[in-house]
């Protein structure tokens, strides 16, 4: 990982402001991991993350008149919802993103 990934990370966890987020991971198109940090699971399985915003992006095609979303369209946000966590996972340019926040009792 570069040092400006690195940066761009740690900044993303650090801070009281982001005491709450429990980890975050990337991967790129091919759902390899680049970054995880934190508490997101296997990396080995984080093409998972991948695999669900495709599947979200084909969520909001209308089988119904033909329209398929376009590329100008903005990825949908996936929230996974556990009793301690949620995950949010987002395309962002083919790399996607997902980060735990960790919900207080």
């Amino acid at each position: 990982m570069s040092g400006k990934s690195t940066e761009l990370v740690n900044s993303l966890l650090a801070g009281p402001a982001r005491e709450n987020v429990g980890g975050i991971l990337c991967n790129d198109p091919s759902g390899l991991c680049l970054v995880a940090k934190g508490a997101m699971g296997n990396a080995e399985r984080s093409g998972i993350y991948t695999n669900l915003t495709r599947l979200a992006a084909q969520l909001r095609s209308s089988p119904e008149d033909g329209t398929v979303a376009d590329a100008t369209s903005a990825a949908p946000l996936i929230t996974i919802e556990a009793d301690d966590s949620a995950i949010l996972v987002k395309d962002y340019d083919g790399r996607t993103m997902a980060v735990r926040v960790l919900v207080k009792a």
